[in-house]
């Protein structure tokens, strides 16, 4: 039995897909892929540092390499009692108040 017209039928009823139809132009599945993989590199590098950052203020480990008990270089006492003496000077001046102008 010959069945060529079926054949024939089914050749004619085949629509092609919309993928072959439509050409690519703009292919949003790998551009949707590239920013999504960019977007978690960035979030999973800012989730290191502010874990490292975390875990150094809660362990504070970076007071260790400080010596707690050596004040004398870092503060100079003579320019603070110089400037406190300039401010009680400038404070104990007295001041003449200029006549009113308006009466």
């Amino acid at each position: 039995m010959n069945f060529e017209f079926l054949k024939i039928k089914t050749k004619k009823q085949k629509i092609p897909s919309i993928t072959k139809l439509r050409p690519k132009l703009f292919d949003t599945n790998v551009f949707w892929f590239l920013g999504l993989g960019a977007s978690s590199i960035v979030f999973i590098v800012t989730a290191f540092i502010g874990a490292k950052l975390f875990y150094m203020q809660s362990s504070e480990s970076f007071r260790e390499s400080t010596n707690e008990n050596n004040f004398d270089n870092v503060i100079d006492t003579n320019i603070i009692k110089n400037a406190v003496e300039k401010r009680e000077t400038f404070i104990n001046q007295k001041i003449s108040i200029p006549r009113n102008p308006s009466i």
